[in-house]
C-alpha cells in the first residue's frame, strides 16, 4: 500500500466541498473582506413574470446523438477546484441584479467579477466557464441544476493583474436566445460591463482584465471537436492540453515505452490521452500519472514541467536514470512526487522549493549526490520528505525546521555529517525521524524532547556521543528509540518509566554504563529491550518480570554481576533471550521452561553458570538456538533436550558434561551440534538416529573411545566433521568417503600411549605373533608395537591403517587433518584432485614411500608432512 493515500484524504475532501459549493445551493462561506455574515453561495432568483414558452421539447435521443457527433472526447464532469487565494474571498455571493450594489468589497490588488445569467427553455444544453491566464478554471457551470427562464447571479474577487476568459456554450447551436426563450447573460468587471448577449450559435468567448491579448470577442458557428466538455473554447486551453499530450509522448519515448510492462492505449492517435494506462485527467488536464513498477527505462524529459496541472506523479520502482530535471519546479499543482527505487543520479534540484503545494516527496533508493538544498524549507505543506538510501553528503540544513507540517523525515543511509540541528525541535508535527546510517556526530539535541507527536526515532549507525537526554521522557507518544552503534555514554535516564507507549528501546553497541534502572518495569508496552555490548554493571532487576509484553531481552556482552532472576519466567511472550558474556553465576532457573513462546535464541554462554541443565529446558519446543557454551555446567545432558523439536543449533562446548544423548532420536532438523571441550567418555553409537539434517558435528577434545562407526556415512549433509583430540582407534571406514558435501574432516590427535596386554586378554597367543602384526585385545584392535614372545602384547592405540585413495573423490574438501595418528603406507596420489584443498596435515604419522609429485598440483594448499621419518622427498 502506498503511504500517500492517507495524505490524499484532505485534497479529496476539498474537491467534494467545492463541488457541493457549486451544485448543492446549500453551502455557505464567509468572505474575508465582507462586513456581513454568511450568505448562500448561489441564489435561486424568483421566476420571471412571463410564462414558459409552450414549445415542444426536442427528442432527447436525437439530441444525444447530435452531441455524440459534436464531441469526440468524454471526460469527468466534475469542475476544477477554485484557485486558492489568501487575500480575497473566492466565494460567489448573491446579487439581485446588474445594477444592485456590490455584496462584497475586494481587498487591495483584487477586482470584482460579476456574472448574470438567464437560460432559455433548454437549460440542459447550456454551460459556461471562467478561467485565468494559466488555464486554471475559476468557476463554471455545466447543465442542471439551474432552471429554464429563471435568473441567476455569481460574483467573486480575483487578482487584478491577471487576464481572464469567459466562455459560454450551447450544445444545440442556437445560443440561449431567442428561438426557444429569451435567455441572456452579462459579465461585469469592477462595475464595467465587458460582455453581454445570448444570441450566438455554439459558443461565445471574451477576454478581459490586465495584460490580455488584443482579441476581439469570438464566436463559434460550429461545435467543438477537439476540446473535451467543460473546457472553454479558447485557444490557450487547447494549446495546454496539446502540450500535455506531447509531454506524455516524450516521456513514453524517453523511457522505452514500447517495452513497458503495461502501456495500454499509449500514443495511439485516435485515443484520448486521458484514457492511456496510468493517466488520469480532470476537466481535460492531466492531474495524475501512475506509472510505478511499469518497467520505465530511461530519463525523465525536461518537458515534464509542462504538466502544470499535475497533482500526483508516481514513477517509483522503475529503471529511470539520469538527473531530475529542474523544470520540475514548474509543476505548481504537484502534491505527491514519487521517484523512489530507481537509478536516478545528479543532485536534488533546488527548484523543488517552488512547489508550494507539495505534500509528499520521495527520492529514496537512488544514487543522488550533493547536498540537501536549503530551499526545501520553503515547502511549507510538505508532510513526507524521503531521501534515504542515496549518496548525499553535507549537513542537514537548519531551514528544515521551517517545515512545520512535516510528519515523516527520512534521510537515512547517506553520507551526511555534522551535528543534528536543534531546529528539529521546532517541527512539532513530526512523527517519524529516520537519520540512521550516516556519519552524524555530536550529541542528541535536548530540543528533541519537544516533539510530543514523535513515534519513531532512528539514529543508529552514526558517530553520536554524549548522553541520552533526560528530555526523552517528555515524548509521551514515542514508540521506538533506536540509537545502537554510536558512542553514547552515561546512564539510562530513569524517566523512561514515564513513556507508556514505548515499545522498542534499542541501545546496543554504545558505551552506556551504570545499572539497569528498576523503572524499566513500569514500561508495560515494551517489546524490544536491546542493551547488549555496553558497559552495564550491577544486577538484572527483578522488576524486569513485570514487562509482560516483552518479546526480546538482549543483555549480552556487559559487566552484569548477577544471577538469572526467577522472575524471567513471567515473561510469557519472550521470543529471544540473550545474556551471554557477563558475570552471570548460579544455576539456570527451572522457571525458564515456562517461556513457551521463546522461538529464536536462548543464549546463556560465556558466563559462570554451574549445576546441571534443568530438564524443563526440553519444554522450549519453539527455540531454534540453544547456546550454553563456556560455563561450568556439569553432569549429563538431559535426554529431554530431544523434545526441542525446532532446534537447529546446539552448542554445549567448554563445560564439564560427562555424557551426551547421541543415541537418542533427535528432531531431524538439527544442523549444528558442538559438544567439544567436555569430559564425555562414550562411544560414537553405531546408529545416529535423528541426525540426518546435521551439517556440523564437533565433538573434539573429549574422551570418545572405540572405532569410527559406519553410521558416520549416514550424515549425508555433513560439511564439518571434527573428531579430533579423542581416544578413537581403528581405521577410516569407507562410508566416510561417501560424504559428498564434506568440506572439513579433522581426525587429528587420536594417538594414545602404547598399552600392553596379557595374551589371555587377546585373541592370539604371544608366541604365535610378531611385531607389526595386528591383534585384538579387550576389543581394541591394533598393530603390535612390541611383544616378549611369551605372554605380552604392547599395542599402538589410535587411528591407523592406510590413507584411503577415495579421498581423491571428495572434491569439496578444504581441510583434511589426519595428523598425530598411526597412518601408514604411501600418500595416495589421488589427493591431487582436491582443487579446493587449503590444508593437508599428515604430520606425525608413520607414512612411508615417496612424496607423490602430484602434490605439487595443490598450489594453494598448505601441505604438512613433518614427523614421518620414513618418507622420502622434500615437502613442508
Amino acid at each position: 500500500m502506498r503511504y500517500p493515500h492517507q495524505s490524499q484524504i484532505m485534497p479529496r475532501c476539498i474537491m467534494w466541498i467545492h463541488i457541493l459549493l457549486a451544485f448543492s445551493l446549500l453551502v455557505t462561506k464567509l468572505p474575508l473582506s465582507c462586513s456581513t455574515g454568511t450568505s448562500p453561495l448561489i441564489k435561486h432568483y424568483a421566476p420571471s413574470d412571463h410564462p414558459r414558452k409552450n414549445v415542444p421539447r426536442r427528442n432527447h435521443k436525437a439530441r444525444e446523438m447530435r452531441r455524440a457527433e459534436q464531441f469526440s472526447t468524454e471526460i469527468n464532469s466534475d469542475f476544477s477546484e477554485p484557485v486558492p487565494s489568501q487575500s480575497s474571498s473566492d466565494a460567489s455571493l448573491p446579487i439581485s441584479s446588474p445594477t444592485s450594489p456590490r455584496s462584497q468589497i475586494c481587498s487591495d490588488g483584487f477586482s470584482l467579477i460579476r456574472i448574470f445569467l438567464t437560460p432559455d427553455d433548454f437549460e440542459e444544453e447550456m454551460r459556461w466557464m471562467l478561467s485565468n491566464s494559466r488555464g486554471a478554471i475559476i468557476y463554471g457551470f455545466d447543465y442542471s441544476p439551474i432552471t429554464a427562464a429563471e435568473d441567476y447571479g455569481w460574483e467573486s474577487c480575483v487578482p487584478e493583474d491577471d487576464c481572464y476568459s469567459f466562455t459560454i456554450e450551447d450544445d444545440w447551436g442556437d445560443g440561449i436566445c431567442c428561438s426557444h426563450g429569451e435567455g441572456s447573460y452579462s459579465l461585469w468587471y469592477d462595475d464595467v460591463k465587458v460582455a453581454s448577449g445570448g444570441d450566438f450559435e455554439f459558443s461565445e468567448s471574451r477576454f478581459f482584465g490586465a495584460n490580455c491579448p488584443t482579441f476581439s470577442p469570438s464566436a463559434s458557428s460550429r461545435p467543438s471537436s477537439k476540446l473535451p466538455r467543460l473546457q472553454p473554447l479558447v485557444s490557450e486551453h487547447a494549446e495546454i492540453i496539446e502540450k500535455e499530450r506531447d509531454t506524455l509522448i516524450k516521456l513514453f519515448e524517453s523511457t522505452r515505452g514500447e517495452e513497458w510492462l503495461v502501456n495500454t492505449g499509449w500514443i495511439k492517435e485516435d485515443e484520448n490521452h486521458c484514457k492511456w494506462e496510468g493517466v488520469s485527467c480532470k476537466n481535460g488536464f492531466v492531474n495524475k500519472l501512475t506509472l510505478e513498477a511499469k518497467g520505465l527505462d530511461g530519463s525523465i524529459p525536461t518537458d515534464v514541467g509542462m504538466l502544470s496541472n499535475l497533482r500526483y506523479l508516481y514513477l517509483a520502482e522503475n529503471k529511470i536514470h539520469g538527473s531530475i530535471p529542474t523544470e520540475i519546479g514548474m509543476m505548481e499543482s504537484l502534491e505527491i512526487l514519487e521517484l523512489n527505487l530507481n537509478a536516478i543520479d545528479g543532485t536534488v534540484p533546488t527548484e523543488v522549493g517552488r512547489i508550494e503545494r507539495l505534500n509528499y516527496l520521495s527520492f529514496s533508493d537512488n544514487t543522488l549526490h550533493g547536498n540537501i538544498p536549503t530551499e526545501v524549507g520553503m515547502i511549507s505543506n510538505l508532510g513526507v520528505f524521503s531521501l534515504s538510501a542515496n549518496n548525499l553528503h553535507g549537513t542537514v540544513p537548519t531551514e528544515i525546521g521551517m517545515i512545520k507540517n512535516l510528519k515523516h523525515l527520512h534521510i537515512s543511509e547517506n553520507n551526511l555529517h555534522g551535528t543534528l540541528p536543534t531546529e528539529i525541535g521546532m517541527m512539532k508535527s513530526l512523527e517519524i525521524i529516520f537519520l540512521q546510517e550516516n556519519t552524524f556526530h555530536g550529541t542528541i539535541p535536548t530540543e528533541i524532547g519537544m516533539l510530543g507527536n514523535l513515534i519513531h526515532l532512528l539514529l543508529h549507525d552514526n558517530s553520536l556521543s554524549g548522553t541520552i537526554p533526560t528530555e526523552i521522557g517528555m515524548m509521551e507518544n514515542l514508540n521506538t528509540l533506536h540509537i545502537s552503534r554510536n558512542s553514547i555514554n552515561g546512564t539510562i535516564p530513569t524517566k523512561i518509566g514515564m513513556m507508556e507507549h514505548f515499545a522498542a528501546f534499542i541501545l546496543s553497541r554504545n558505551s552506556i554504563n551504570g545499572t539497569i534502572p528498576t523503572e524499566i518495569g513500569m514500561i508495560k508496552s515494551l517489546k524490544f529491550f536491546f542493551l547488549d555490548h555496553n558497559f552495564i554493571n550491577g544486577i538484572i532487576p527483578t522488576e524486569i518480570g513485570l514487562i509482560e509484553s516483552l518479546h526480546f531481552l538482549f543483555l549480552s556482552d556487559n559487566f552484569l554481576n548477577s544471577t538469572i532472576p526467577t522472575e524471567v519466567g513471567l515473561l510469557s511472550k519472550l521470543n529471544g533471550f540473550q545474556i551471554f558474556s557477563n558475570n552471570i553465576y548460579g544455576t539456570i532457573p527451572t522457571e525458564i521452561g515456562r517461556l513457551q513462546d521463546l522461538e529464536q535464541a536462548l543464549n546463556l554462554s560465556s558466563s559462570f553458570l554451574t549445576g546441571t541443565v534443568p530438564t524443563e529446558l526440553g519444554m522450549l519446543t519453539k527455540i531454534d538456538t540453544l547456546d550454553l557454551s563456556s560455563n561450568s555446567l556439569t553432569s549429563v545432558l538431559p535426554t529431554h533436550l530431544v523434545n526441542m523439536s525446532s532446534l537447529e543449533y546446539l552448542n554445549v562446548s567448554n563445560n564439564k558434561f560427562v555424557s551426551f544423548p547421541l543415541e537418542e532420536e533427535w528432531n531431524n532438523i538439527l544442523e549444528t551440534c558442538d559438544m567439544s571441550h567436555n569430559q564425555i567418555e562414550q562411544e560414537i553409537p553405531k546408529e545416529l538416529l535423528g541426525f540426518s539434517s546435521l551439517k556440523v558435528l564437533i565433538i573434539s577434545n573429549n574422551s570418545f573411545i572405540g572405532t569410527l562407526p559406519d553410521s558416520l556415512g549416514s550424515l549425508a549433509r555433513m560439511q564439518r566433521l571434527h573428531l579430533d583430540n579423542n581416544l578413537l582407534s581403528g581405521t577410516i571406514p569407507d562410508t566416510i568417503l561417501a560424504l559428498a558435501t564434506l568440506s572439513e574432516l579433522n581426525l587429528s590427535n587420536n594417538r594414545q600411549e602404547t598399552r600392553c596386554f596379557h595374551d589371555i586378554e587377546c585373541t592370539k597367543l604371544a608366541a604365535e605373533y610378531q611385531q607389526g602384526h595386528t591383534v585384538c585385545c579387550n576389543d581394541i584392535c591394533s598393530d603390535i608395537v612390541d611383544t616378549d614372545g611369551i605372554s605380552t602384547f604392547c599395542l599402538l592405540l589410535g587411528l591407523r591403517g592406510a590413507i584411503p585413495a577415495g579421498f581423491g573423490n571428495m572434491l569439496t574438501l578444504e581441510l583434511l587433518d589426519l595428523s598425530s595418528n598411526y597412518f601408514a603406507g604411501n600418500i595416495p596420489p589421488e589427493i591431487d584432485r582436491l582443487s579446493r584443498l587449503e590444508v593437508l596435515n599428515l604430520t606425525n604419522n608413520v607414512l612411508t614411500g615417496s612424496i607423490p609429485p602430484a602434490l605439487g598440483a595443490l598450489a594453494s594448499a598448505s601441505v604438512l608432512l613433518k614427523g614421518n621419518d620414513q618418507i622420502r622427498g622434500k615437502h613442508g
